[in-house]
């Protein structure tokens, strides 16, 4: 069951966390159970049920479904939370976006369409912390 997620999503990971760090990369789909922390190259779809973060130099190529993302990094392809999805301020999206809630660091480049699951208005925000 997923946990609740907070606006500092950085500031609270979960116990377990798969990695996939700078200079690794992975080519083929991915499911994951836990957390999952991309600082290197997936290519592929994924299917993330716990927590996913794409650091500034993660790259995703394929579609990428989970619960609650922060993304900092550059994805090519369309990007589906069930929860909350936060993007900041060095994200560059190549496709949708599609969120229980989202936010978006000014900055931020996103190419595609935004949607809220709710219906409620995009939130925009000054990143006030420094990019990872």
């Amino acid at each position: 069951m997923p946990r609740s997620f907070s606006r500092r999503f950085l500031d609270s990971m979960f116990e377990l966390t798969s990695l996939v760090t700078e200079g690794c990369a992975v080519k083929g789909d991915v499911e994951c159970s836990n957390a999952f922390v991309l600082d290197g190259k997936v290519i592929g779809d994924g299917r993330i049920d716990g927590g996913l973060q794409i650091l500034q130099s993660g790259y995703w190529q394929g579609d990428v479904h989970g619960t609650e993302m922060l993304i900092a990094g550059t994805v090519e392809g369309d990007v589906k939370a069930s929860g909350k999805l936060e993007i900041l301020t060095t994200a560059v999206i190549h496709g949708s976006i599609f969120g229980g809630q989202i936010a978006v660091a000014k900055g931020a480049q996103i190419y595609g369409e935004m949607v809220v699951h709710d219906g409620s208005q995009v939130k925009m925000f000054e990143e006030q912390r420094k990019n990872r």
